[in-house]
């Protein structure tokens, strides 16, 4: 069941992922990698208290599970909720977590705090560290788009448009600046790409209706 909860999610079902885990969990008396799957899978539906309490009852079992620390952390920022997202990133500092992913949620909330100057130049260090992690990337060229800085936004669609696989919600952030950009070519062009691997990818197939009806 797990397995095929993974197969629905990568194949853009995310409500039967979310179904197929549920059973493994159910089924497993609560295995920690089921679970981690399927509070990251809610996150992405936006399903955030279900996310929330399935990474807190992983903390119960395991106080130092890093992901959910970073789970519960994501929930922390899409709540706006600085306090406790800054708790969490500094837990995962104490256990010795990624520092790359670290410094990347703060520079995320420093963005939503209204810090974007502040937020581009700790991601402009960040690219120079780890080059190759689009999500970094994803996140520069969104704050870049803000502070109309267009060298910088230049720089990071570059990036991101030479590498072959993107995670979805990258792809979706490329499809958003190039919306921004009033760039509906490109945006499409985006959409097709994210589609081709997610064809039932619901926010993509939304703004691929909204193009076509503008």
């Amino acid at each position: 069941f797990a397995g095929r909860g993974w197969a629905w999610a990568m194949s853009g079902k995310p409500n039967l992922g979310i179904f197929e885990l549920q059973r493994a969990v159910r089924l497993s008396g609560g295995h920690s990698q089921a679970q981690q799957a399927l509070g990251s899978l809610f996150l992405s539906q936006q399903r955030t208290g279900e996310s929330e309490q399935t990474f807190r009852d992983l903390l119960v079992k395991n106080p130092e599970n890093r992901v959910a620390i970073l789970g519960l952390a994501r929930v922390a920022l899409l709540k706006r909720n600085f306090e406790a997202a800054e708790g969490y990133l500094a837990r995962l500092e104490e256990l010795k977590s990624d520092a790359g992913v670290i410094a990347q949620y703060r520079a995320m909330m420093a963005a939503q705090r209204g810090d974007n100057a502040g937020a581009l130049k700790l991601l402009q260090k960040l690219v120079t560290d780890y080059p190759d992690r689009t999500q970094i990337w994803a996140a520069l060229a969104a704050v870049a788009l803000d502070l109309n800085d267009t060298k910088a936004l230049d720089a990071a669609l570059q990036k991101l448009e030479r590498t072959p696989r993107l995670a979805p919600e990258v792809r979706l952030g490329l499809v958003r600046i190039a919306l921004a950009r009033n760039n509906r070519k490109a945006a499409r062009s985006q959409l097709d790409y994210l589609l081709l691997t997610s064809p039932g990818h619901v926010e993509a197939l939304e703004m691929l209706l909204r193009l076509d009806v503008q």
